[in-house]
């Protein structure tokens, strides 16, 4: 994630990065996503990665309904929004 979030910022100027995520009690606690905690996001570690950049960002998780056979259940989301804003 962190690798991303670097290529991303390293492309942009001025604006925002925007992404969503399962968020890593989705394993334990949620519905659907990867079922392997590596690949889901810890919301300290985004939180981490953008303090370490210096943005000013937003995490905030979400928690959605998802209909199933077996009834309606609840994915946990993290979105993550930042602004960059970059001397030339």
């Amino acid at each position: 994630m962190s690798q991303a979030l670097d290529n991303g910022l390293s492309q942009v100027r001025q604006g925002e990065i925007f992404g969503v995520w399962h968020a890593l009690r989705n394993v334990e606690e949620g519905f659907g996503g990867p079922p392997m905690p590596e690949l889901n996001v810890n919301p300290e570690n985004l939180k981490s990665w953008a303090e370490a950049n210096g943005l000013n960002y937003r995490v905030t998780e979400r928690v959605r309904k998802v209909s199933t056979p077996d009834g309606p259940r609840e994915a946990i989301d993290l979105q993550f929004r930042a602004r960059a804003s970059k001397s030339e």
